[in-house]
């Protein structure tokens, strides 16, 4: 075994980039502010006066974070592809049916719903071929 360290292990990358959905959010039950952003995000728009709208300053901090997840998501893949030695690897144990933890996360540059698209085309050539 080698003593490579893929980028996603790296300090730089954070690690939160590699397990962010296709809708921007990391899981689907956890909130996109902490009640304390979210408490700040308020506070500032109450600051501005009159004219504060805080469920429209939370709307759009809630939309520029999201986009920013999905930013962070496409930068995690393209670092896959262009610069882990153990794509291959990481790919194949993201492929196994038994492990479960691909549900979340980046494997060997694929989403996890495009993991479970290339399982099914899988299973149907399989099932192509069983029945020749």
């Amino acid at each position: 075994m080698t003593d490579y360290t893929p980028p996603c292990a790296q300090p730089e990358n954070d690690p939160q980039d590699w397990f962010i959905e296709k809708d921007g959010r990391q899981y689907e039950d956890e909130p996109i502010f902490t009640a304390d952003e979210v408490r700040a995000i308020w506070d500032a728009e109450y600051a501005r006066g009159d004219d504060a709208d805080p469920e429209g300053a939370l709307q759009r901090a809630t939309e520029e974070r999201l986009a920013e997840n999905i930013r962070k998501r496409r930068h995690a893949k393209d670092k896959c592809f262009t610069e882990c030695a153990m794509r291959t690897l990481c790919l194949q144990r993201g492929m196994d049916e038994h492990f479960t933890i691909q549900r979340y996360g980046i494997w060997g540059g694929y989403y996890p719903e495009e993991l479970r698209a290339i399982q099914r085309r899988g299973r149907a050539n399989r099932k192509a071929q069983d029945q020749e």
